[in-house]
């Protein structure tokens, strides 16, 4: 690799380990709201995780219900969802503190660091604060109506702090994120704390890693 100024992470399952909250909480809000399975939203939240919430809600909805949701539907479940999620990870441990030295290595080597990830803004400020970790990172950015993780975010960031595509690595835990990077150019570091390391290699990863401290050996060949 060259010299990385640099590093984009995932949110969910990169940085802080919440998607068994999210699925459990997905299935309530749903069974809440419509007459459906709360393991088949649990389900379809899965297979469709890593793009927008709007998007992942309608996939859902289609999957389960037969149709997408309204604009009010969707801001109800929305709300409704944000406010479990946040609940579930006060309660729980969802952020290994082992990763605060790699995080702080990284700053103080002179490494941008940011979040783009699918959630919304609000969900990862408010847990980025909780956790006392929003320090570390240049900008976060959470995906909403017309700003998307992807090409929006990618376009913003390389715009507002003039970063050269080869000096950037992205690094997340889904096949999604794989996918993403090579569509849109960067190199990705798929981390395998959540899916198997066979599925990311399958995706193409530049490389991977089984935890964020593997980071450090990247970086320092760059």
């Amino acid at each position: 690799m060259g010299k990385i100024k640099a590093v984009i992470f995932d949110w969910d399952g990169t940085i802080v380990n919440t998607m068994p909250f999210k699925l459990d909480n997905a299935g309530q809000v749903f069974a809440k709201h419509f007459d459906v399975s709360p393991r088949e939203i649990a389900l379809s939240y899965k297979a469709y995780s890593g793009i927008a919430r709007r998007d992942l809600f309608n996939l859902i909805a289609k999957d389960n219900i037969g149709r997408e949701l309204t604009a009010l539907e969707f801001n109800q479940l929305s709300q409704f969802f944000t406010t479990k999620n946040l609940e579930s990870y006060k309660r729980n441990q969802v952020f290994d503190e082992t990763n605060r030295e790699i995080l702080g290595w990284l700053k103080d080597n002179n490494i941008s660091l940011f979040i783009s990830s699918s959630a919304i803004q609000r969900e990862i400020n408010e847990l980025a604060e909780y956790l006392k970790i929003s320090d570390f990172f240049t900008e976060i950015l959470g995906s909403g109506e017309g700003f998307k993780k992807g090409k929006d975010h990618l376009d913003y960031l390389r715009n507002k702090y003039h970063l050269d595509s080869n000096k950037i690595i992205f690094v997340g835990d889904e096949k999604a994120d794989i996918r993403l990077s090579g569509r849109l150019a960067i190199r990705c570091v798929g981390i395998s704390q959540t899916v198997d390391n066979d599925d990311l290699r399958d995706e193409f990863a530049d490389l991977i890693v089984s935890e964020l401290s593997d980071l450090r050996d990247i970086i320092s060949r760059a």
